[in-house]
C-alpha cells in the first residue's frame, strides 16, 4: 500500500486506491478516509451497464500499471507472488473447497444441472492446488497483479 500502490497510481494517473500516509508503527497503513465523498452500492442489487464498464476500465488501469512496473524493475512486483499469499492453504483453503463443494451439492438439485455438479464435486480434492497454481507467477507469460478481492463493498 504504501510503496507499490502509489506508483502504479501515478503509472496510469488513475486514483484507483486510496491515499496512504506514513505510520511510525510498523505493519501499520493509514489510509485516506474515503467515507465523504463514498456511498456504498445496495449489495443486493447489480450495478448497471455504467457502472460495470467504469470497474473493468479501473481495474484494467490497476493491471496494466502493474505490468508496466513489472517491465521497468522486476523485483519491485515480484514478491507479490510469492507464497505468503497462501500459507499452507489454512482457512482460505477450506473456504474455497467448500464453496466448490456446496456449488456442486447445489447443482446437483437443479434439473439438467448433474453434468456441471460432477464438474464441480470431483474437483473439490484438487481446486485448491490448480488455484495456487494459477495464481503464481508464469515465466515468459504475461503476468499481473490481481485484486483478489473484487465484490461490491470494495468498489
Amino acid at each position: 500500500y504504501t510503496d507499490l500502490l502509489p506508483k502504479m497510481v501515478t503509472k496510469v494517473n488513475c486514483d484507483f486506491a486510496p491515499a496512504t500516509f506514513h505510520s511510525e508503527v510498523d505493519k501499520v497503513v493509514i489510509m485516506e478516509n474515503l467515507k465523504p465523498e463514498y456511498r456504498s452500492a445496495d449489495m443486493k442489487k447489480q450495478l448497471d451497464f455504467a457502472h460495470c464498464k467504469l470497474v473493468v476500465a479501473t481495474i484494467a488501469k490497476y493491471h496494466a500499471s502493474s505490468v508496466a512496473l513489472y517491465s521497468e524493475n522486476t523485483k519491485q512486483i515480484r514478491f507479490v507472488g510469492q507464497e505468503s499469499f497462501f500459507p499452507e492453504g489454512g482457512a482460505l483453503k477450506r473456504w474455497v473447497e467448500l464453496g466448490t463443494r456446496t456449488l456442486g451439492e447445489e447443482l446437483n438439485k437443479l434439473e439438467g444441472c448433474k453434468e456441471y455438479a460432477d464438474f464441480f464435486l470431483s474437483r473439490v480434492d484438487s481446486i485448491w492446488d490448480v488455484l495456487v497454481k494459477c495464481m503464481k507467477p508464469q515465466s515468459g507469460r504475461l503476468n499481473v497483479l490481481n485484486h483478489g478481492d473484487m465484490w461490491i463493498n470494495n468498489l
